[in-house]
């Protein structure tokens, strides 16, 4: 069921398998850095709200670019919310063209902290969906 819109992104919850799906769309392009870190502080609730255990962040068509600065901040605030929230796991769909340079770099990097708090990278949907779903 959709439970957010706006014209940048979608947000859906799913109640039979708890997975909160979030959709950027091309518009991202046009987010300020404010909107992208209000946005990001937001969805933890829909997270609390929902009970979801599972989170598919689908950023096939994610255009903003996220400043280093920015990144840090959403790790120590925002990924801790999902965790005390009970979010098992996290997929993320990347660009084609990304997600070949992500996958090398996660195979390499096996000790990381993302791996092991079960945060994944995926190409597609179908196969982050997959995973997702299995216990």
């Amino acid at each position: 069921m959709e439970v957010y819109r706006d014209k940048y992104r979608i947000i859906e919850f799913e109640t039979t398998t708890q997975i909160l799906r979030v959709v950027w769309f091309e518009t991202s392009e046009e987010m300020t850095e404010e909107e992208y870190i209000r946005f990001s502080h937001e969805t933890p609730s829909y997270v609390e709200q929902y009970n979801a255990r599972k989170i598919i962040m689908n950023t096939e068509n994610f255009k903003f670019v996220v400043v280093p600065e920015i990144q840090n901040n959403l790790n120590k605030e925002v990924i801790p919310r999902y965790l005390k929230a009970g979010v098992s796991k996290f997929a993320f769909i990347l660009p084609s063209e990304i997600f070949a340079q992500v996958s090398l770099q996660q195979a390499i990097d096996d000790s990381s902290n993302a791996v092991k708090q079960g945060i994944r990278y995926f190409g597609d949907e179908k196969t982050a969906r997959t995973w997702l779903l299995d216990n």
